[in-house]
C-alpha cells in the first residue's frame, strides 16, 4: 500500500517496500524551550523562520485543537499528513472528517489503555 503526501512542489510516496521515510518536526515546541515561550506569548517569529526552512517539502500537521487543524488543511497547497489522529472517540469524531474533506493522508496512533 503507498500513501501519497505532497506540498506545492514535491510529492513523497511512503510504503513498505521503498526506503523508510523520516517525517520531521521542525516546529513542534515539544522539548524546545524557547520556542514554547514564545508560542505562550503569541510570538510566531521563530516558528515562521522554522517553517520557511522547509516549506518545499510535504508537511505534517498536528494539533489537538480541531478549528486550528481545519485552518491549516484549508490553506496547505498539496495534500497533507494529518498528524493528529490517536483512536480516542473525540479524535476519530472530529479529525477524521477534516482527513476526509481536505484529501489528506493521516498518521495514525492506537490507544494504549492504561498507559500514561
Amino acid at each position: 500500500m503507498e500513501t501519497i503526501v505532497s506540498s506545492a512542489k514535491k510529492e513523497v510516496i511512503i510504503s513498505g517496500d521503498r526506503p523508510t521515510t523520516l517525517i520531521g518536526e521542525r516546529i513542534n515546541p515539544t522539548g524546545k524551550k524557547k520556542m514554547a515561550e514564545d508560542l505562550r506569548k503569541g510570538d510566531f517569529e521563530l516558528v515562521r523562520l522554522e517553517a520557511r526552512e522547509e516549506v518545499d517539502i510535504p508537511l505534517c500537521i498536528d494539533s489537538g485543537d480541531p478549528k486550528a487543524l481545519e485552518a491549516a488543511l484549508k490553506v496547505y497547497k498539496g495534500k497533507a499528513l494529518v498528524n493528529s489522529v490517536n483512536g480516542a472517540e473525540h479524535s476519530m469524531e472530529t479529525v477524521l472528517p477534516l482527513v476526509k474533506e481536505f484529501d489528506a493522508a493521516v498518521d495514525g496512533k492506537p490507544i494504549i489503555y492504561g498507559a500514561r
